[in-house]
């Protein structure tokens, strides 16, 4: 996947609280126009393990002149 990253990149949370985290792609960096996947994974201090984001870009061919 291309340049991805998220922020707050580490943030601590309370059981049963919810966090927006953004999640920026940079398209430049796919090389190729089409689907491009990856996983964004979630570390947690807990014993229940915390299952890995979804994350899609859909790069565009550049617009013809």
């Amino acid at each position: 996947m291309p340049r991805l990253s998220a922020t707050p990149a580490a943030f601590t949370g309370g059981a049963g609280k919810s966090r927006t985290v953004t999640v920026t792609l940079t398209a430049s960096a796919a090389g190729q126009p089409g689907v491009h996947h990856a996983r964004l994974a979630v570390r947690t201090s807990t014993p229940y393990p915390a299952e890995p984001v979804s994350v899609t870009l859909n790069a565009l061919p550049p617009a013809s002149p």
